[in-house]
């Protein structure tokens, strides 16, 4: 669940070209294509797997309480935003929050998806459902099937590693559907901004996400309106225009001029306008501190991150280096977050390779004869996904240091100054890969990310290591590993770089 994949996105992005031939219709456009960047594969995971909530026969799940308590505060809010609107909202929404309240997953997770396939979100104009309590709908649910498919003491420590991490008064970015729903649901009280305010930026598309935060923290902190959205996409579509222009596009920038028009699709264009709505986040709450759980890297936000604990703190200032300690404090938590996982094995001396024949023995092989550590975690693929993801992005903030993350350029001034500060970043930043691999070797963003550091720094025969175990992968038809297309990804990937090695 922690990448956005699902087809969905392509047919949301084909809308671009109409978005920019009707200035009215880019909010209509933005609601929409929302879900391919949350949502999305979370659903379609569950639709994949109708036996994995509990039946009435087998045992009270463990999280039960604490997502009855959470579905009960969630549906008291929905109640509240629907009075707000003054609108009749379809009936089916509370039938599942009574559901939810109840502990019926089943019947919960049917009436979401039912609802869901008439909803504004699916791209349908049913006026019944384009609604603020549609929110709380999405963080319940989202939160479910987190509860359901992370193991309980995995769940527990990303809640705690996190939620602790975090100043009370702060803004939290929860970026991937974990970051959102569980913290969410693990703090005191998300609706009041307790410990602190939970925004996610992958939500900023959606108009009816906009008007939700301002009803439940527009009195608090600055959230943005329909109208800076608005102002946002156009800046971006004049900023694209000029780019292409210049030749100067992103990797994955899908922009053309046809008849005169710019025509922009995909996901780069959501992010980018995402990016520029959360930069306004950052520069309109002066006060508060902000801290970033990541979904797709945002590039303004690089020189201000540092990392801290599971996720990354967006300081107030540019950071033109990073302290020596603050790098010891983050591999110093990492190896002890890690060991409960995979074991204790993998330290500052490990290499690539010993990291391979780990991968080989215990992930392709299954053998487990000289394993110490939680088999279940080797089957647990949300929590390797969860995992590896949070680690790679904060080896992200040591490879741009370096000039070493693809599709993230950085200024001359932010990269590391003298040759023993490079070796540190570049030191810091392949440990958090390895580690980032050794926890989930098939997660495309964590071998991409690695195998393109590798690439950069020179290391060309050890990120063909990378891909070529990657690609031993079988496509998983659950949702929570990598697709075909990414495993044929990888193949392509090998292939690339050894004609570069040759």
């Amino acid at each position: 669940m922690l990448s956005a994949r699902s087809s969905r996105k392509e047919n949301w992005g084909a809308l671009l070209p109409e978005v920019l031939r009707s200035r009215s219709s880019a909010l209509i456009f933005l609601s929409c294509i929302t879900f391919s960047l949350g949502l999305s594969k979370a659903a379609g995971a569950a639709e994949l797997q109708p036996g994995s909530a509990p039946s009435s026969e087998e045992p009270e799940p463990w999280f039960n309480a604490r997502l009855q308590t959470f579905f009960v505060k969630k549906a008291r809010q929905a109640h509240q935003l629907a009075d707000l609107e003054k609108k009749s909202i379809d009936p089916h929404i509370w039938e599942y929050f009574d559901a939810g309240i109840k502990g019926d997953w089943v019947t919960a997770g049917n009436l979401y998806r039912a609802t869901r396939a008439r909803s504004y979100q699916s791209g349908k104009r049913d006026e019944s459902l384009e609604t603020m309590a549609w929110q709380p709908m999405d963080e319940t649910f989202l939160a479910y099937l987190q509860f359901a498919h992370l193991q309980q003491k995995n769940l527990l420590a990303f809640a705690q590693g996190t939620i602790n991490s975090i100043p009370p008064g702060a803004i939290y970015f929860g970026g991937t559907d974990a970051g959102r729903a569980v913290i969410t649901a693990m703090s005191d009280s998300q609706i009041d901004g307790n410990p602190f305010f939970t925004v996610s930026p992958n939500a900023f598309a959606d108009h009816l996400y906009l008007n939700y935060l301002r009803a439940m923290y527009g009195s608090k902190i600055f959230t943005p309106t329909h109208e800076d959205s608005k102002r946002c996409f156009e800046e971006y579509v004049a900023d694209a225009q000029q780019r292409l222009k210049e030749n100067r596009l992103r990797s994955g920038e899908d922009v053309k001029m046809v008849d005169g028009k710019a025509q922009i699709r995909g996901q780069v264009a959501v992010m980018a306008v995402s990016a520029l709505l959360a930069r306004m986040v950052f520069d309109k709450n002066p006060n508060r501190e902000l801290y970033v759980e990541e979904s797709f890297p945002l590039d303004w936000m690089f020189p201000y991150l540092s990392p801290s604990s599971m996720i990354m703190k967006i300081n107030r200032e540019p950071l033109t280096e990073l302290r020596e300690e603050l790098l010891r404090q983050d591999h110093d938590y990492w190896i002890r977050s890690f060991q409960p996982m995979i074991g204790d094995w993998l330290d500052d001396s490990t290499t690539l390779e010993t990291v391979d024949t780990f991968v080989e023995q215990v992930y392709l092989k299954h053998e487990f004869a000289n394993f110490r550590s939680d088999r279940l975690f080797t089957k647990d693929k949300w929590s390797q996904n969860l995992f590896s993801k949070l680690r790679a992005s904060i080896g992200g903030i040591y490879a741009w240091r370096v000039g070493a993350l693809k599709d993230v350029p950085t200024p001359q001034k932010y990269l590391a100054k003298t040759p023993a500060e490079q070796q540190r970043m570049t030191r810091e930043a392949d440990f958090a890969f390895r580690q980032a691999w050794a926890l989930s070797p098939d997660s495309p963003q964590t071998v991409f990310r690695y195998a393109h550091f590798l690439e950069i720094t020179k290391r060309i025969p050890e990120a063909i290591r990378i891909a070529d175990t990657a690609a031993r992968f079988p496509p998983n038809q659950e949702g929570s590993g990598p697709t075909s297309r990414d495993v044929a990804s990888y193949r392509e990937l090998v292939k690339r770089l050894k004609e570069r090695e040759n």
